[in-house]
């Protein structure tokens, strides 16, 4: 297994011009272009999964599929205008205030506070930069061409539609891809940390599939 953070986050530095998914997924290819193997599974976490999608047709047949993580919802939804502007100012106002928020609204109430401290934590070591940036360049980033254009069965583990929360729209997406989902109750954007028993259940039977092709 090769687990890279995305620039900006994590271990991975934020030393780069270029802040878009495209550029993230140049990083991906690089990093899978280094291993001798023939059949990776390409698997992301919320903007990690279009980062996925952006790699997969780059590396070619040794890529056997893609899977993404409470992503990857509705190739037909779109952010109302300005809405991806505002949020980029409202973290480069208060990153942590911003942040803090946007984390509530992606976790159940009923999640552990401890769960939700030790994310918010981590999550503030993110460069702000790049947080900001990154934000900003999603305005020009469609998913339709690009999970159209993946040539590889995309699979996702992803929460179950609840209040306030995105749903899945697996036929939808089926018409752009070989597309599946499986979906989690009671879990927010982090099944694999609020979860992880099922998650890790969900995550091998999805990697069985892939890897029987």
């Amino acid at each position: 297994v090769l687990a890279p953070d995305l620039g900006g986050h994590g271990a991975s530095d934020a030393q780069r011009e270029r802040w878009t998914l495209a550029a993230l997924a140049d990083d991906v290819v690089a990093a899978v272009a280094t291993l001798d193997a023939r059949a990776v599974i390409l698997i992301g976490h919320s903007m990690g999964a279009p980062v996925a999608l952006l790699a997969a047709p780059r590396l070619g047949p040794r890529v056997v599929g893609v899977i993404g993580v409470d992503s990857l919802h509705d190739a037909g939804f779109s952010y109302p205008p300005g809405y991806l502007a505002q949020a980029a100012a409202e973290l480069e106002a208060d990153f942590p205030r911003a942040l803090e928020a946007s984390l509530r609204g992606v976790l159940p109430p009923a999640t552990d506070p401890v769960l939700v401290d030790w994310i918010y934590t981590r999550a503030l070591r993110t460069d702000r930069r790049a947080a900001v940036a990154l934000l900003r360049g999603l305005e020009g980033f469609a998913l339709p061409p690009v999970l159209a254009a993946a040539g590889v069965p995309v699979r996702v583990i992803n929460a179950a539609p609840r209040a306030g929360g995105l749903a899945t729209d697996v036929e939808g997406n089926r018409r752009l891809a070989d597309f599946d989902a499986r979906l989690l109750e009671g879990v927010g954007h982090f099944p694999m940390l609020e979860d992880p028993p099922r998650f890790r259940a969900q995550l091998a039977l999805a990697i069985q599939e892939l890897a029987a092709r």
